[in-house]
């Protein structure tokens, strides 16, 4: 005799990530870990910077001829004011976005 019902699952498949509805603490949740996600990202990028604005400072400031690569390939020496100012900006830049 043939079985005309419906067929009737066992175990429904679960909710996907899609379709599933989130309570709002789960929301609230989530966005708090998207939010620190975020700022670890912010923090690294900050720390790779600082880091780089420091190396600079490093290689400028104790020496008194800084010579220099071109767009066209030549070696050029940087000057004294231009070296100054490029030391003055960094340390600026170091103490108001570097801890």
């Amino acid at each position: 005799i043939p079985d005309d019902s419906p067929a009737v699952q066992a175990n429904p498949a679960p909710p996907t990530a899609d379709t599933e509805t989130l309570t709002p603490g789960q929301e609230r949740r989530q966005e708090i870990a998207e939010q620190k996600r975020q700022a670890r990202e912010n923090q690294a990028a900050r720390d790779a910077q600082c880091a780089a604005w420091r190396a600079e400072v490093q290689q400028l400031e104790p020496n008194r001829r800084v010579f220099m690569t071109n767009e066209d390939g030549e070696t050029e020496r940087m000057d004294d004011v231009v070296r100054t100012d490029r030391v003055a900006q960094l340390k600026a830049q170091i103490a108001r976005d570097c801890n």
